[in-house]
């Protein structure tokens, strides 16, 4: 009787793994881990004001390069609008426009209203 249950026990393991199991691979998983640390860097090296106005913009293009290697989703989204806050602290303000302008073009692709909604309010404050 307990041989029974034991063996019913494990082939629902067995099956829970089976079903449970993604094939994901971890190199891009890994890559993707690396590329969001390489954006957060230079996102928060552009957010040193006591850099000049001109390496501040080096910084955010290369957060912007490498952003743009991301998947079109949330994370992409919330990168581009800390790179766009950084662009009008530094008093470029229509480059701030073009990129929120740019975020909502792509949340209107995917369906994303919330982020959609918060483009519109950033929008409003380029106004």
């Amino acid at each position: 009787m307990l041989s029974k249950i034991l063996k019913r026990f494990f082939c629902f393991i067995l099956l829970i793994l089976v079903v449970g199991c993604k094939k994901t691979s971890t190199k891009s998983l890994g890559s993707n881990i690396h590329l969001q640390d390489s954006i957060n860097y230079y996102i928060q090296s552009a957010n040193d004001f006591s850099k000049s106005e001109k390496q501040i913009i080096r910084q955010l293009s290369k957060a912007e390069y490498l952003t743009e290697l991301q998947d079109i989703d949330s994370l992409y989204i919330t990168n581009k609008y800390y790179i766009g806050f950084v662009y009008d602290n530094i008093g470029q303000h229509k480059k701030f426009k073009t990129i929120v302008e740019d975020v909502i073009r792509r949340t209107i692709k995917i369906n994303d209203s919330l982020n959609l909604a918060r483009g519109y309010a950033y929008l409003g404050e380029y106004y």
